[in-house]
Order: structure tokens, then sequence, then C-alpha cells
């Protein structure tokens, strides 16, 4: 691929990034604010799809829909139909969540789930591309659920049925976590 064309890839990648940054500080914000966090998840996969187009000198359409994206970008990258599910799970995001006429409270562990696939994904693209320069702004979902954790514990003063509920998960799953990470309360 020839220098402007890496160059306009790399400046996908770099918002897809920069997408998937916003996801995680909306998760660590007290209260997490899900729905741009699924918002920004799909982005940073909608970016990425559209960095594989345009590496190929595809003309990148003017879509937010995933499916149809994924399986553009499939032609080029086979291995993403695996991700086709995941694509269709997060499409909604990219208009749902921007206006209140279609607004919903979104549940924290299906804005975590959003993250995750996203992660994923973001993931599955850079390895295609072997080493965008911005790895290292993708963070991994266990680092966004433990600080999740240690930031619902701060909260809530150390009370852990009050940080369970925080984080939308069981007491049992949230000692699970405190032994998983060795966190003291």
């Amino acid at each position: 691929m020839d220098d402007r064309v890496a160059e306009y890839v790399e400046h996908w990648l770099i918002k897809a990034g920069r997408d998937l940054r916003s996801a995680s500080n909306d998760l660590k914000d007290r209260p997490p604010i899900t729905d741009t966090v699924c918002y920004h998840s799909q982005q940073a996969v909608e970016k990425c799809l559209k960095a594989i187009l345009a590496a190929h000198n595809q003309s990148i359409p003017r879509i937010h829909f995933l499916p149809r994206l994924l399986e553009e970008a499939a032609r080029f990258l086979p291995g993403l139909l695996k991700f086709h599910t995941d694509a269709k799970s997060l499409a909604e995001y990219a208009t749902s969540t921007r206006y209140p006429d279609d607004w919903r409270e979104i549940p924290l562990s299906e804005a975590t789930d959003a993250f995750k696939v996203a992660n994923e994904i973001v993931r599955y693209v850079r390895q295609y591309f072997k080493g965008s320069s911005d790895d290292d702004e993708i963070i991994t979902f266990a680092q966004i659920e433990r600080d999740a954790v240690v930031e619902a514990l701060v909260f809530t003063r150390g009370n852990v049925a009050a940080a369970a509920r925080k984080l939308g998960i069981s007491r049992g799953t949230f000692y699970k976590k405190l032994k998983e990470w060795g966190i003291d309360r």
C-alpha cells in the first residue's frame, strides 16, 4: 500500500482507538454513561471496518450499518465473518443512543458487553494491520472491570452489597472479582 493510503488507513484506526478510549472513560464515570459507551463502541468498529476498505482502495460507504460494512470488509479479511453476530448486536447503537426519541436506559452489563465486543473486533483488525501506532490506547475488558470494581468500592465506602448493586452483579460475583484481583476491602 502506498504512503498516502497507509496514512489514510492509520487515521481511521486512530479515530477507532479514540472511540474506544471514549467508551472506556464513559464506563469509568460514576455513574457510567452507558448510552455513549455503546455509541462509541459501535463507532470504533465502524471505523476499523472502513479502514480495511480504505486499505484496499474501496470507496467508503457513508453508512453506519455494521453487518453490511463487515460483509464488505470480509471480502479482504474473511475471518471477520466470525464477528457477524457481534456486529449485528452493536448496529443499533449507531442511531438509537444518539437521539432522545429513540433513547432508552442501557444497563451497565449491556454497555460492558458492547465495549468488550468492540475491543475484540478492533484488536482483530489491528492484528491484520500489525503495528498501528495507537495500540496502547486499547484498554482490556479486564482492566475496565477491575477499575469499575475498585471505584464501586470507593464510592460505596467498602459496602460490597451496595457496590455489587451499582455494577449490576451479584455479591458472589463481586467477591470472586475481589479475590481474582487480590483486592482488599
